[in-house]
């Protein structure tokens, strides 16, 4: 009796499916929640004139390259919700794709269907597809500069078109995100470790072009980033605090893989080299060395210089983690346990991506708005404390220029948070026209009770207070010789 016999499954049909597949998980139920306000502020800056994007990011600790990209896509296709989220959409899906194209030039067919798959799922490339921020498409730009840099160094003789092609993709990843330059640096690294032992490899030289294409990839990149170097160095001795802390591993593993068990043996899995032979390859080697380099660099800067990482910035990592894990679970035997690791680390990794999906820390700012509106006129005063709240946020969701807003405290919007007496004193200005309402919305409840005390000491009292997601509250407060009707 003969058996059944299935030809494999081609590339490009395990290409298209996957592809497929993220995109569904990234386009499902798009607009259930509002935008965040870091979301708002990239709409609204993206919605500005070319020439003033440029003058006000250099303000922002983030390069220009994506709010340009999103300045193209708001005027082709609007700035609804949808519109600005399906920029990262297609980012992140793409992203899918050179997950399995690299994989398969690393390390062959079948971990590239399994990282793919990592990565579709997984809660960190899912979340970050899904909201109008540019780390997808710093994941998207930094893998096609390892493909890049890999095709170099395999090819005696790089064409031209690649090597150009990666220099573009370099220029691109440093000015999308700071954190790219921590990938150039460990290619550099990589490249020059690989030239010490290639010369070693005799009878075997490398190729003239090869050098000088590895050189220019890295070189040329660095110098054209230079210029914004210099505003980065400004940016970081204007600031004395930050929100931002390096991410603990719980962390880490809870933002990748939704699980810090899940992120426990993924960290074993990274260490299998050390007692399996067959994982101690180039490939094996290097591709363990460019996951985890960039996190220690930006670790070290965090700890001595400022702190600047959070664990979106290693998304780039997270799809190379994948890469990790698939290459070496395929290598493990017996292939039950082989089996059960790979269904439990993907159970676990959607299992995380739902959650996150659902219990992500966003306001609905939509009826947030829309109770602001409800409750006050043109005569009243709009207090967002932690200023930039208000200023990007409201104006997105009412279209409204007859209120009067004021980000508070306007000193130290987004480093130091904090009220003091100095900043108190803002207020004197806009209080002394007496407005019937103050609308104050916050998320500090740590610092209401000063700001209380300063608007009761001004003849205000508090009406009604209503809280919503995430510890954000709106408190209405009125003149305490009159009671404002709405």
């Amino acid at each position: 009796m003969r058996h059944l016999k299935f030809r494999p499954l081609p590339a490009w049909l395990w290409l298209l499916s996957l592809v497929v597949v993220a995109l569904a998980i990234r386009t499902w139920n798009p607009v259930w929640f509002s935008l965040s306000v870091d979301e708002a502020y990239s709409v609204s800056l993206a919605r500005l004139p070319l020439s003033d994007i440029i003058r006000l990011i250099a303000l922002d600790n983030h390069p220009p390259l994506y709010f340009l990209m999103l300045h193209a896509w708001i005027s082709w296709f609007g700035h609804s919700e949808i519109a600005v989220r399906s920029l990262s959409w297609l980012f992140g899906t793409a992203a899918v794709a050179m997950v399995y194209l690299f994989a398969k030039e690393m390390f062959g067919k079948r971990p590239a269907v399994l990282a793919a798959l990592l990565t579709a799922v997984g809660p960190i490339h899912v979340v970050q597809s899904q909201t109008a921020r540019m780390y997808t498409l710093l994941e998207l730009l930094g893998l096609l500069s390892l493909y890049g840099i890999v095709r170099i160094v395999r090819s005696p003789r790089p064409p031209i078109g690649l090597v150009l092609f990666t220099i573009v993709a370099n220029i691109s990843l440093v000015y999308t995100h700071v954190f790219g330059l921590y990938i150039v640096a460990t290619l550099a690294l990589c490249l020059a470790t690989a030239w010490v032992w290639y010369r070693r490899q005799r009878p075997k030289p490398v190729h003239a072009r090869q050098i000088w294409s590895a050189v220019f990839v890295i070189v040329v990149p660095i110098l054209t980033f230079l210029p914004w170097l210099a505003i980065v160095v400004q940016q970081l001795n204007a600031r004395q605090r930050t929100w931002l802390v390096p991410p603990t591993f719980i962390e880490f593993s809870h933002d990748l893989f939704g699980d810090w068990t899940v992120g426990l043996a993924a960290l074993a899995i990274i260490s299998l080299p050390l007692v399996n032979r067959a994982l101690r390859t180039t490939n094996h080697i290097w591709i363990r060395i460019m996951t985890i380099i960039p996190i220690l660099l930006s670790y070290a800067v965090s700890l001595t210089v400022f702190p600047s990482t959070s664990t979106r910035h290693l998304i780039v990592q997270a799809a190379l983690w994948n890469i990790i894990i698939a290459a070496s679970i395929l290598i493990i035997k017996p292939i039950k346990l082989q089996a059960c690791l790979v269904v439990w680390i993907l159970i676990m990794n959607g299992l995380g991506t739902w959650q996150q999906l659902h219990t992500r820390l966003a306001v609905d700012w939509q009826q947030v708005t829309t109770e602001i509106n409800a409750r006050s006129d043109a005569r009243d005063i709009i207090i967002f404390h932690q200023g930039y709240n208000g200023q990007f946020i409201y104006p997105y969701y009412t279209h409204d220029q007859i209120r009067t807003i004021l980000p508070f405290p306007q000193a130290s919007v987004l480093h130091d948070r904090s009220i003091t007496a100095t900043n108190l004193a803002e207020l004197d200005a806009p209080l002394a026209g007496n407005p019937p309402q103050i609308i104050l919305v916050t998320n500090n409840p740590a610092h209401d009770n000063l700001l209380r005390q300063y608007l009761t000491s001004h003849q205000y009292q508090s009406q009604q207070r209503t809280n919503y997601g995430y510890k954000t509250s709106i408190e209405i407060f009125c003149q305490t010789d009159k009671h404002v009707e709405r």
